[in-house]
């Protein structure tokens, strides 16, 4: 009865991973342990998770368990090794990358590991191969052919990836990251009312992956749908609001959208933007005064902002008030006094005064 459990557990635990829920397959694999301590199944997955949550000091604490109960899994020493690298324990990394691609692999696992290996080590064409032989040992594993499909992009091989991905949404058609990579794929092809459907339908699948939201956006603005674009930026903000590559693609879709879209359009961004938003599109109109009145709205929410001290800094020497400016960006420069850009525009503005005639 109590293998039953584990058996079940690890199952629910691997359809988790495959929907990104993984604090959510760590919580079933962990339940499992408690049932059986030891089970290398469980150990892996447990590893597996905490590498996934971007815990890779606990995920090699796994896999060793794991390691020490089959020394020769390939699969475990890739994915030891790719938790070291991500640690920038690059030797260590290596030495298991190494001795991945050295065990004579044994079954379709032992090739998925060894293709993993591979790709770390930069051997593309190896891993194809590797790839390749996993999926006619096991043509059903979904999973295999999104691996095959990237290797294939490694070198370049675009149709034949194409052809790998599609063969893993016909096997589980709800995979939402081969719908996703799909996208991506044929937005390379140029073949972009095709990605924006595979976007669409990965969307449909998985409404909270961050990855995808990016990706159509990038595309969107591509197509110079840029208010769309950025509503898929913001959506991907929102969900992963500390990764800054967002916030600059948001950032350079709306600025795309200003320039591109006078009168009405920056109206509407202007009753409907952030405060620093509105200020950046009074700016860009020219409206230098409304652009600084906003900026000062925003230090009044937040006064630890050096882009915002920054951005005052600027408005204030278009506005020739060098003595402000100056006075701003050396405030910026108190919160963050490694940006050398801010010291730059500092040091042209002192030159400008410096050269005016006194009054």
């Amino acid at each position: 009865m109590q293998q039953l459990s584990v058996s079940l557990l690890i199952e629910q635990g691997n359809e988790y991973l495959d929907q990104n829920l993984y604090e959510a397959a760590l919580e079933v694999f962990q339940q499992a342990e408690n049932l059986e301590h030891g089970n290398p199944q469980v150990l892996y997955g447990i590893g597996l998770c905490f590498y996934l949550l971007g815990d890779y000091k606990n995920s090699i604490k796994y896999l060793d368990e794991f390691l020490q109960l089959e020394p020769n899994s390939i699969l475990s020493l890739a994915r030891r090794g790719m938790a070291y690298q991500k640690l920038k324990l690059s030797e260590q990394a290596e030495i298991d990358f190494v001795q991945a691609v050295t065990i004579q692999p044994q079954n379709y696992e032992d090739l998925r590991g060894r293709g993993l290996a591979q790709m770390r080590l930069r051997k593309y064409d190896e891993a194809v191969e590797s790839y390749t032989q996993a999926c006619e040992l096991c043509p059903s594993d979904h999973l295999l052919w999104c691996n095959r499909a990237n290797a294939l992009l490694s070198v370049k091989q675009h149709q034949e990836a194409l052809v790998s991905l599609d063969e893993a949404i016909k096997i589980k058609p709800n995979y939402h990251h081969a719908w996703r990579d799909r996208g991506i794929l044929l937005r390379n092809l140029k073949r972009t009312e095709e990605a924006l459907v595979s976007y669409e339908k990965a969307l449909a699948i998985q409404p909270n992956d961050d990855n995808t939201w990016l990706h159509q956006g990038h595309l969107l603005q591509q197509l110079g749908r840029c208010s769309e674009a950025l509503e898929s930026y913001k959506k991907a903000s929102e969900l992963n609001p500390n990764d800054h590559s967002i916030k600059a693609s948001y950032d350079k879709a709306y600025e795309k959208l200003i320039k591109k879209e006078k009168g009405l359009e920056i109206k509407s961004i202007i009753n409907n933007g952030s405060l620093l938003q509105i200020g950046d599109a009074f700016k860009l109109n020219f409206q230098y005064k409304e652009a600084l009145a906003k900026y000062n709205e925003a230090l009044k929410v937040n006064p630890n902002d050096s882009l915002t001290w920054s951005k005052c800094g600027e408005i204030l020497a278009l506005l020739n008030r060098y003595h402000e400016a100056i006075d701003s960006y050396e405030k910026a420069l108190k919160i963050n006094p490694e940006d050398s850009e801010v010291w730059f525009k500092q040091a042209i503005a002192i030159l400008i005064l410096e050269s005016l005639p006194e009054l």
